[in-house]
């Protein structure tokens, strides 16, 4: 009898030994994932802004490539009528020197 109660108090000292190891395993590894977690969340957070950052510079860059493009258009059909313009005034020039000549 008093074997069996010894028996039963070492296996109690020892459930009770690795319910003890296993709270501090358990704390350890809670506190390793909360670490990781937080890890993770700030490198979400950083690639988060790096894309919002992006989408704003391409949105700057086609804004300004269309603002050029309407731009450009107008001061080619003016740049084209200033031409044309040169070349009837330099036509209107020799015809007139022509008919001076006669």
């Amino acid at each position: 009898m008093i074997g069996i109660i010894s028996m039963l108090g070492v296996f109690a000292a020892i459930i009770f030994t690795i319910n003890r190891n296993m709270k501090k395993f358990t704390q350890m590894r809670t506190q390793e994932l909360v670490r990781q977690r937080d890890i993770l969340e700030h490198l979400v957070e950083e690639k988060t802004n790096a894309l919002l950052k992006a989408e704003r510079l391409s949105a700057i860059g086609e804004l300004s490539g269309r603002l050029a493009h309407d731009l450009r258009n107008p001061l080619s059909v003016m740049k084209m009528s200033t031409d044309l313009i040169k070349k009837i005034q330099r036509t209107l020039k020799f015809q007139m020197m022509l008919l001076k000549k006669d």
